[in-house]
């Protein structure tokens, strides 16, 4: 009891209190609920393709331990259809809300918070680890969402439309820029590291800071069990499915336990705020969506102790 009280208070609660920050704030009237828009454009379009060109221009790619990668992103769909099929065959939702609802389910809210406790609590290696699978996750869950959403906008668009449109995003432009850079090891000038990193180190903060503001405004009083399904496949079914795979995938060179213990953290921790962004984006209804978050940051609080 005393590790999983120590984990809570260091570094678990200490990230989390940015966000109860922003909650209280806007609580008082001293932000406006809408001012989080504002700060999530911010995070989205700059300070968060700053911060992911950082980390893989630096990236080891040759370290990646792929038996596990290849793992966690196998759970990863797998727990995005279970989701997408159960929102739409047994609670009737729109498309593109049980999308939006299947990617809560999957998507890690790993840049903002899961990492920078993975990487007190297990060292550079868990940095390495994490950063695998948030390239893994902006390429294939947020790209292909995006795409799909995009398609379905109306009858018009066509597929090099929406390549265009997927190519003007700054995240992925970022990411591409970055593993360019990164695997093809060409030098640069310090001064872009400088920019990336200065401007990255704003985008964490800043999101759980809006995050906090947007919870400010939302209701609480009614179980909803879209939300509540999909919070307990991503506390739930994906770490287990995570460590499942991992047996499965497991030879004799699989790496050390670093990995394995940062990846299942990672699996474990709550949903990130990109399917509000893009449901933000695609004019999805985003009630579900927030509470899905909400449940999953608060009850992580507890499970992520427990396995830290």
């Amino acid at each position: 009891m005393g590790a999983i009280l120590e984990a809570l208070l260091n570094p678990i609660l200490p990230i989390f209190a940015v966000a109860a920050v922003g909650f209280a704030f806007g609580r008082m009237g001293l932000f406006q609920r809408e001012m989080a828009g504002v700060l999530n454009s911010f995070v989205l379009l700059v300070a968060l393709p700053a911060l992911l060109f950082a980390f893989l221009v630096e990236a080891p790619f040759e370290q990646f331990e792929w038996p596990l990668v290849i793992g966690y992103f196998a759970a990863s769909l797998a727990v995005y259809a279970i989701v997408f099929a159960l929102m739409r065959l047994i609670f009737c939702l729109p498309v593109r809300e049980a999308l939006l609802l299947g990617m809560v389910a999957c998507f890690t809210n790993h840049v903002f918070f899961v990492l920078h406790i993975a990487e007190i609590l297990y060292g550079e290696t868990a940095r390495l680890a994490v950063l695998a699978i948030i390239t893994f996750d902006a390429f294939v869950i947020f790209g292909g969402t995006f795409v799909v959403l995009d398609f379905m906008k109306g009858p018009k668009v066509s597929p090099m439309g929406a390549v265009l449109v997927l190519a003007k995003n700054p995240m992925l432009i970022a990411l591409a820029l970055g593993l360019a850079v990164g695997w093809g090891d060409f030098p640069i000038h310090p001064g872009f590291i400088t920019y990336a990193e200065f401007t990255g180190g704003a985008a964490a903060p800043a999101s759980m800071f809006a995050l906090g503001l947007i919870l400010s405004g939302v209701t609480l009083a009614r179980f909803d069990w879209p939300a509540l399904s999909a919070t307990a496949a991503k506390l739930l079914l994906h770490p287990t499915l995570v460590v499942g795979l991992f047996m499965i995938f497991q030879t004799a060179t699989l790496p050390t336990d670093i990995w394995y213990k940062a990846l299942v953290f990672t699996a474990a921790g709550p949903a990130g705020a990109m399917p509000f962004a893009l449901a933000l984006q695609f004019g999805v209804d985003t009630s579900r969506i927030v509470r899905a978050i909400i449940y999953s940051t608060v009850i992580s609080l507890i499970t992520l102790a427990v396995l830290a």
